[in-house]
């Protein structure tokens, strides 16, 4: 079976980035994820991209 796998959306673009992490089932160890994290730059423009985000919607 594959393993599925995601990476960041940011800023309404998925972002390819090279650390990640496996999330593993804690009852049977076994992996049933690879999740990509943003980090530097990306990390970043995901924050600003969040503070945007809830300026807007504040306002609604």
């Amino acid at each position: 079976m594959a393993i599925p796998t995601f990476f960041p959306l940011i800023h309404n673009e998925w972002v390819k980035t090279y650390k990640s992490n496996k999330i593993k089932n804690p009852y049977s160890g076994e992996t049933i994820a690879k999740v990509y994290m943003a980090e530097g730059d990306f990390l970043d423009m995901a924050i600003e991209s969040a503070q945007q985000g809830f300026y807007l919607s504040r306002n609604l």
